[in-house]
């Protein structure tokens, strides 16, 4: 990608009417011009067109743009702002020379520093250390990490290839991401088997594959595309009806690959699903849950609703099983989460995530649901803060939980 020329290309469908500006959450916290997309697109403009210097000002207003694509998606004229800015922040980046690479992509890389990062986090995940941990490293950028890591996952090493349980209706592969197996293993075993029960035959692939996002929203597209690419290629190699995603951030990714890649990606196109959206239009046939003790809440993560366009699904996947739930309030702004934004910009994220953990709080929920991991981590994690009891989790997991208990009896 040119960022210069893809600036100039989308930038001008922006027809400055201000109708993003009330649902823009940096823009509505500040009630800042330069906080706004509309703001933020002349920025960029400018700065293509050599008006503005790539300086340090410039950079705070870009890089405090969370691209939860809410403008984006209610925006008349259909601006491309999910790609301006991506390209305001390339042409930021090599105006200035570079910048810092997203941090948790070493996570993803299948070579002997990322395999050796994730064995040390799961070690570290098992070892009992955190709430130690927490108390040495205190507010600061480490401990705030700290605090976001989850406890190890229950569920052990999983097989590349499971069977359809009864007869087969299709075969799938299940794209973990560069973090699924160590932020979300029990999630991944939940998807993998409900999948099976579904009558699909599973592919988990064992290659750490990433979708490019952190990468992405940094503007770092070259690097971007090279883990997009190797994704494609990896993915392709299955025999497979449908590619399956997790994780909503990356299953947005996934499915807007080819406008990045070109032909390179065709076979993605229309095959691309979020879990929860493609069990909602399966036939279940005759599973049925068993009623929770205590309220669930959906949270819809930005992609899940801005992206795949795919709000409500949850709701309706945990329907279709007999589970009650309700949407927390609140959806349509962003958590604070956005990729390494909760760690980048803490005291926003925080301020973003607080109504959240407020309705929490208000409602008495037992159980939050939420399509990506970095929402359920950023969200769980304040949760903690406030002494709530209130389980953050996967939609799956606690699908497969509450299937579990209506087999037992446990009604």
């Amino acid at each position: 990608m040119d960022p210069k020329s893809t600036i100039e290309e989308l930038a001008d469908r922006c027809v400055l009417c201000g109708l993003c500006l009330p649902h823009c959450p940096t823009y509505g916290a500040s009630h800042r011009e330069a906080e706004s997309p509309r703001g933020r697109i002349s920025l960029i403009l400018a700065l293509a067109r050599g008006q503005l210097e790539p300086d340090a000002t410039l950079a705070r207003h870009l890089n405090s743009c969370l691209a939860c694509r809410a403008c984006e998606a209610m925006c008349p004229s259909e601006v491309d702002y999910g790609r301006l800015i991506v390209a305001g922040r390339a042409l930021l980046r090599e105006q200035s020379r570079g910048g810092e690479r997203p941090r948790a992509m070493l996570l993803a890389k299948d070579n002997l520093t990322g395999r050796t990062l994730r064995a040390a986090m799961r070690a570290y995940q098992a070892s009992g250390l955190k709430p130690i941990a927490n108390r040495l490293l205190g507010n600061g950028a480490l401990g705030r990490l700290n605090r976001l890591v989850p406890d190890a996952g229950q569920d052990g090493p999983l097989p590349e290839f499971s069977p359809a349980l009864g007869t087969e209706r299709g075969r799938v592969v299940l794209f973990a991401g560069c973090t699924g197996r160590v932020l979300e293993p029990d999630t991944l075993g939940a998807a993998l088997r409900l999948l099976n029960r579904v009558g699909y035959a599973v592919y988990l692939p064992k290659a750490a594959m990433c979708c490019g996002a952190l990468e992405l929203h940094a503007g770092e597209v070259a690097g971007a595309e090279g883990a997009m690419r190797r994704s494609a290629e990896l993915l392709a190699a299955y025999e497979a009806d449908a590619v399956i995603g997790i994780a909503s951030g990356c299953t947005g990714v996934l499915s807007e690959m080819e406008s990045w890649l070109g032909p390179e990606a065709k076979l993605l196109t229309g095959r691309v699903h979020e879990i929860t959206a493609f069990l909602a239009e399966q036939d279940l046939g005759e599973l049925r849950a068993a009623l929770p003790e205590g309220q669930i809440a959906v949270h819809e993560p930005c992609s899940q609703r801005n992206v795949l366009h795919g709000g409500g699904s949850t709701l309706r996947f945990l329907e279709r099983l007999g589970i009650p739930a309700s949407p927390l309030p609140g959806n349509d702004q962003c958590c604070g989460a956005a990729g390494e934004y909760m760690l980048t910009h803490p005291e926003s994220a925080d301020a973003l995530r607080r109504p959240k953990v407020e309705s929490l709080r208000e409602q008495g929920i037992r159980y939050l649901v939420s399509a990506n991991v970095g929402c359920a981590l950023h969200i769980a994690a304040g949760a903690r803060g406030e002494n709530l009891t209130t389980e953050v989790l996967h939609p799956v997991v606690l699908a497969e939980r509450l299937l579990a208990e209506a087999e037992r009896g446990e009604i």
